[in-house]
């Protein structure tokens, strides 16, 4: 441990255990950094969640309630939206209107990070939410 003493004195360390005591000691502290909310968004677990469009009004409200409980935790989301082809026949902007519902239910909740990326025949869409500044 000293160098400067006669004879130094010296310790015999185990690496392994020292490789892992700091690897704890990182987590740690990184898990308390995001209980005191410091940090952005990317030091922050990104919660996904996939809907299908034309979803029946009580399990998108089952998934709009956890996707709430997350926001106020402070995780961003990524919205995930499908259709199937008959769907679209139906409804040419089922994803856009799905996706309207859920903004309206999670409200104030969050803030539109990146607008919806859709392919072209509008049969996927994806969108980011992050909680809103309180």
């Amino acid at each position: 441990v000293t160098l400067r003493q006669a004879p130094p004195v010296l310790r015999a360390v185990d690496y392994d255990r020292l490789v892992y005591d700091r690897k704890r000691q990182a987590t740690k502290a990184a898990r308390e950094k995001r209980e005191r909310g410091g940090g952005a968004i990317s030091d922050r677990q990104v919660k996904e969640f996939k809907f299908r469009a034309g979803i029946a009004d009580h399990d998108l409200g089952r998934k709009t309630a956890n996707m709430m409980r997350y926001l106020e935790k402070g995780h961003a989301i990524r919205v995930t939206l499908t259709a199937r082809r008959r769907s679209l026949n139906s409804d040419a902007d089922a994803i856009q209107t799905t996706l309207d519902r859920v903004k309206e239910l999670v409200g104030d909740l969050a803030v539109e990070a990146r607008g919806m990326k859709a392919n072209d025949r509008k049969s996927f869409g994806s969108l980011l939410l992050h909680p809103s500044k309180k």
